[in-house]
């Protein structure tokens, strides 16, 4: 569903805005966590469309507006924020928002970006290469993820109670 208003991806393309795919995108978010809702997360963003508004900018918004909703009574939105957070870290990484390269093609794109040697399919064995890739992908998103959310986390106006509880083992965590 489209109103006329013209996005930019990230890859530079100017595209209708599609709010379908802001609506998966969240429900995807919220999908098997109890005490949430993703029209809450939508009205809660307040967003204000305007023509060369970035996919970018619509990320950032609905994970501000899920971690708006964290409280003591509604922490499963922290998981919300999470998941949105990291849909943004994987599309910024590999231009996906849900599922992760092939490891074979993760190290072909990284030989090509000269960030691994061409002659390390000489050195190591196919078994080798999918171990170490596996390791670095997880990894660079990890660190990714969590520099994006303590960013979130300075920006957002949390009450220390709330971030004080979470830090407490909590049984919605186990």
């Amino acid at each position: 569903m489209s109103n006329g208003t013209k996005v930019i991806k990230r890859s530079g393309e100017i595209e209708s805005l599609d709010l379908d795919k802001m609506h998966i995108m969240v429900e995807e978010a919220c999908k098997n966590l109890a005490g949430v809702s993703a029209s809450q997360v939508e009205m809660k963003s307040g967003i204000q469309f305007y023509d060369g508004i970035t996919t970018a900018e619509i990320q950032e918004i609905l994970i501000r507006s899920a971690s708006d909703l964290i409280d003591l009574d509604h922490p499963n939105y922290q998981y919300v924020a999470a998941r949105l957070l990291l849909f943004s870290v994987r599309k910024q990484l590999y231009g996906k928002m849900m599922e992760l390269p092939h490891l074979e093609e993760h190290i072909y794109y990284c030989v090509n970006q000269e960030v691994y040697d061409s002659d390390i399919f000489n050195k190591y064995s196919k078994e080798e290469i999918d171990t170490a890739i596996l390791l670095f992908v997880t990894i660079e998103i990890t660190y990714s993820l969590m520099l994006d959310f303590a960013k979130l986390l300075i920006s957002t106006s949390f009450k220390i109670g709330v971030v004080v509880e979470y830090m407490k083992p909590h049984s919605l965590c186990t």
